[in-house]
């Protein structure tokens, strides 16, 4: 995909729209397990077992029910999951993620900002956290550095095309 322009990405993005919520729903989905709010330190396995398939997460934390910070912000780079300190118990909840997260459905993604964490642009997507009673307990956030995916699909897209192309590509992404 080379280098894109932030406009570049965005009408990229708009064109993807649809596929790249869905590959961004499964993710949460998938990863979204009860020991990320009750094991202190369970961030950081999530995040270096999906970084493996998925570099284009590059960030990963939990809020409490009221939009609270509960995590520091898990970070993946080339040099592997670190934590960017300072990020737990800021008080989330006038962010654009925690205001979609509270409505009715049960994951929902943000249109692409400038990430505050990174300066990448991004997406987050939250999904919601309750317990075996159905209280709710938190919420999942992670965010997705926008370019990466968005080549890692144009990659993936054009490797189904072309077979030897597409061993190349799962040995890169994979």
């Amino acid at each position: 995909m080379g280098s894109m322009s932030y406009l570049s990405v965005i009408e990229s993005y708009h064109d993807n729209k649809a596929v790249v919520h869905d590959l961004v729903s499964s993710i949460l989905t998938g990863i979204s397990v009860p020991d990320l709010f009750l094991q202190v330190g369970a961030e950081a396995d999530v995040l270096r077992d999906i970084s493996v398939h998925y570099p284009f997460v590059e960030l990963l934390y939990t809020l409490d029910d009221k939009g609270v910070q509960i995590s520091e912000n898990y970070t993946y780079t080339k040099e592997g999951v670190g934590v960017l300190p300072g990020a737990k118990n800021t008080n989330r909840s006038q962010r654009p993620y925690f205001k979609l997260a509270n409505s009715e459905k049960d994951i929902d993604i943000t249109s692409p900002y400038m990430s505050s964490a990174t300066g990448h642009l991004c997406l987050s997507a939250a999904i919601k956290y309750t317990d075996e009673t159905g209280e709710l307990k938190g919420f999942l956030v992670i965010d997705i550095h926008l370019t990466i995916l968005l080549s890692f699909y144009e990659e993936m897209s054009y490797a189904v095309k072309q077979p030897r192309y597409l061993a190349q590509c799962i040995a890169l992404w994979c």
